[in-house]
């Protein structure tokens, strides 16, 4: 997994740019003048970013303790070739490396509430933290910027990270790092979470993951879902920002979406994790939320009773979670629905995309209105190809049977991608 993740990243480079080589240049770059954050040393531990509401960008460091600022480590007398033989950036970086596909290893001391960033301005070059030493980076809290690498540290001991540094494409010449050191945000593990609010939120202090589930920094949010309602997370001002909602912090990031339901009578709070896919682009950015009302069907405590010889359209993206585990199946978006059952008696039911869609549906069985599982009576439909369940009744007494509809994701007349309205209908057979 770890070489396929360095593979698309060499592959995102090129399209972004950074895979630019300009054989020959010898870049100089300012490792500590007056004014510059690169070459900024950090001798105490790093403050955490306290935030009361909303992000805001750390203020800077007083001067006072500080250490007059290092020289940048020498490259040129380096055998800095292996993992074992890593050299040691100083705070304001390294000079004098090498243009060429030979790759130079370095290491990096990340003090505990600290997010450490070495970068290069050699286009052509590229930084990455190497497998062959991944004991050193196990816990995967760095982000490959290309051209440059970024670590974070939440933890309560000072840790060194292992990466390389090579050229791809030069035959001459030298480039060199630059080391730059922020706060690590209050808000940059999800025990951490301050309530999502309008103003521009930096990345500067967001934790670096190695694309965990698509994100590469990570900041964590509060918000609150009011009742009977759906909201839809919208990150504005970054391309590159996405955001998901969790129900908590023990909630699983894979399976979390843009969107969260709360079919109940109290508002609900969540976790919203929001951040970028590209650590490269760590422009500000906001997190608008979208509120929707749900359908009355999208509690199970008020399914909508469907007549045999009825048909119904519903929208999906109103509609409320299923149960916690249905079948293989976790629906997002569902309406519940119920049919009854005469003596001797069975009813078809039939589900697809409405108004033409070629969405996939699904119909599936519930033991009870409310059940926290699904039965084993589900079907599936495309298109043309309805979902279809029957309910018979061999008894002598009329049933209720429960069963919900849900449905996949299409694009709609403006060329969105959202979920699409089904069709459900009854008929006796």
């Amino acid at each position: 997994m770890r070489m396929g993740t360095r593979a698309w990243w060499m592959g995102l480079g090129a399209v972004m740019g950074l895979g630019a080589c300009d054989a020959g240049a010898d870049v100089q770059l300012d490792t500590g003048t007056s004014g510059s954050p690169l070459g900024a040393t950090v001798h105490a531990k790093a403050p955490r970013l306290e935030v009361p509401g909303q992000l805001q960008r750390p203020e800077q460091r007083p001067a006072h303790g500080r250490r007059p600022v290092a020289a940048a480590l020498d490259v040129g007398t380096l055998d800095n070739l292996a993992c074992d033989s890593a050299a040691m950036l100083t705070a304001a970086g390294a000079v004098g490396i090498p243009v060429g596909s030979t790759m130079r290893y370095f290491k990096v001391m990340v003090r505990p509430g600290e997010v450490v960033t070495v970068r290069t301005d050699d286009t052509g070059a590229w930084l990455d933290a190497p497998w062959g030493c991944m004991a050193s980076n196990e816990a995967g809290d760095f982000s490959s910027l290309g051209n440059g690498i970024v670590f974070s540290n939440d933890g309560d001991a000072t840790v060194t990270r292992i990466f390389t540094a090579m050229d791809r494409c030069g035959t001459s010449g030298t480039f060199d790092l630059s080391v730059t050191r922020n706060p690590l945000a209050a808000n940059a593990t999800c025990d951490g979470a301050v309530p999502l609010g309008d103003g521009l939120v930096p990345l500067d202090g967001a934790s670096a993951t190695a694309w965990d589930q698509g994100f590469t920094r990570k900041l964590f949010f509060t918000a609150e879902v009011p009742p009977h309602s759906r909201v839809r997370l919208v990150p504005q001002g970054n391309e590159t920002v996405i955001a998901r909602a969790l129900a908590g912090c023990e909630a699983e990031l894979w399976s979390a979406t843009e969107e969260f339901a709360n079919p109940t009578d109290a508002p609900r709070s969540i976790i919203v994790v929001a951040g970028t896919s590209w650590a490269g682009n760590d422009a500000p950015f906001t997190v608008a939320v979208e509120t929707t009302a749900l359908l009355p069907e999208a509690s199970c405590d008020a399914p909508r009773t469907l007549a045999p010889g009825e048909q119904v359209s519903f929208d999906l993206d109103g509609g409320g979670p299923g149960p916690s585990s249905c079948w293989c199946f976790q629906p997002e978006s569902v309406v519940h629905l119920e049919v009854a059952v005469a003596p001797g008696e069975v009813i078809r039911v039939e589900g697809r995309g409405a108004e033409g869609t070629n969405a996939d549906v699904q119909l599936i069985e519930l033991g009870s209105a409310c059940a926290d599982a699904c039965g084993d009576n589900i079907a599936s439909g495309w298109s043309d190809s309805p979902a279809i369940l029957r309910f018979e009744n061999t008894g002598s007494e009329p049933v209720t049977r429960h069963f919900l509809a849900t449905g996949g994701k299409v694009f709609d007349e403006l060329g969105a991608w959202t979920r699409a309205k089904v069709s459900v209908g009854a008929e006796r057979e």
